[in-house]
């Protein structure tokens, strides 16, 4: 480590000022014989700096020195280009080798492409090598590639190398299942996503809180009410105790869907099973002391709004302060929604007012109520002038 701290930093201070040649010269006058290690360092130094051509020269000296640069020395060259967005000069460098194209070489490529935001070309080079032989790209650098589709939501592409690996049956931590399942329920996918889940068993797997609660709120927002109710009892009998975004998650859940209910005559498609209401969902957590957060406050409040209580969501927004939690503007816009709905747009304004004075910027959404709130304002006056 203190090697590390204090060998790198001169190293990489000389890539960006000294050429390649003077620099061995010098270290040969001295009577320093550097071994492959230090050319390494050098290598990437230079790569990481964009001294393209330092970095090939060095291989060229390495080899009048009677040493062979090895794979870790192509690869950090890969790679340093592709962190400097030399992705051109990378893939260049890495088409000229020939019998020292490998594993490590390939995966460097991947990795230089996923480092530098050219995701497409990873996975496009990835899947070919995939499709020509296992052992051409490391594990490792297929699952950095699959983070990175998955923080890019390209459901399709995660999807297709998440097989894929699974195909080679290689073991993937239970932080991948989640990344795949939470890109599958934002694409409404909830079908999909199960099945990942259910992977998750047959691999000897056990899906954490976050992964149950992720799958949770893919069937809520699917409108599949029961299966969410069905995970909560599942991950209880495992022993996983729900925390207060599993009882957000549900409680929102529910709430919207009886809304929903109220105004259609959907029903909530769903397999045999105990379907909770939030008020049981809000018991238990007070039996297992788990306190509300903003979020909580936001959605129990948003709740009795849709449901004209404002008295009682004027009631929760004061709770949360009295508590010590800080209103953030998805609150303050919500309960403001809630005046708004009312035609009682003074209230609404002093909350606005009130969130710009604790620096909270109104945003757009907030300005549409406000001015939706007016309407309604003159639709109950007109609706009293008449009465």
């Amino acid at each position: 480590m203190r090697f590390n701290k204090w060998v790198t930093p001169p190293v990489e201070n000389f890539c960006k000022k000294v050429p390649c040649k003077v620099r061995m010269e010098k270290m040969d006058e001295m009577g320093v014989k550097p071994n492959l290690i230090t050319y390494n360092i050098l290598a990437s130094g230079y790569s990481r700096n964009g001294n393209t051509q330092e970095a090939v020269d060095l291989l060229s000296y390495m080899e009048s020195q009677g040493l062979k640069p090895d794979t870790s020395t192509y690869s950090m060259i890969i790679r340093g280009l592709c962190r400097v967005g030399k992705t051109k000069e990378a893939k260049a460098f890495f088409d000229s080798l020939e019998k020292e194209k490998c594993v490590i070489t390939y995966s460097a490529m991947v990795k230089g492409y996923c480092e530098a935001g050219h995701t497409e070309k990873a996975y496009k080079l990835c899947l070919r090598l995939l499709s020509k032989h296992q052992n051409l790209v490391s594990k490792n650098a297929c699952s950095n590639l699959l983070s990175k589709l998955c923080e890019e939501e390209d459901t399709q592409g995660g999807l297709v190398l998440f097989e894929k690996m699974l195909d080679l049956d290689w073991d993937l931590d239970e932080i991948y299942y989640c990344k795949i399942i939470v890109v599958l329920c934002r694409a409404k996918n909830v079908k999909m996503a199960r099945h990942v889940f259910n992977l998750m068993d047959f691999k000897e797997l056990t899906p954490d809180v976050k992964t149950y609660t992720i799958m949770m709120n893919g069937y809520c927002k699917a409108h599949c009410l029961q299966e969410a109710c069905n995970l909560l009892d599942d991950m209880q009998k495992k022993g996983l105790k729900p925390d207060v975004i599993t009882y957000t998650v549900l409680i929102d859940g529910i709430h919207k869907e009886n809304r929903k209910r109220r105004h259609s005559s959907h029903n909530s498609e769903g397999t045999t099973g105990k379907l909770y209401d939030a008020s049981t969902l809000l018991s238990a957590m007070n039996i297992i002391d788990i306190t509300h957060d903003v979020v909580m406050y936001t959605v129990l409040i948003d709740w009795n709004c849709k449901a004209d209580n404002l008295q009682d969501a004027l009631h929760l927004f004061n709770e949360m302060i009295d508590r010590g939690l800080t209103p953030d503007a998805i609150t303050y816009t919500t309960l403001m929604s809630g005046y708004c709905s009312q035609g009682d747009v003074d209230k609404a304004v002093n909350l606005v007012y009130e969130m710009t004075m604790k620096g909270l910027v109104p945003d757009d959404r907030t300005i549409s109520k406000l001015r939706a709130g007016k309407v309604q304002m003159k639709k109950v006056q007109k609706v009293k002038f008449l009465r």
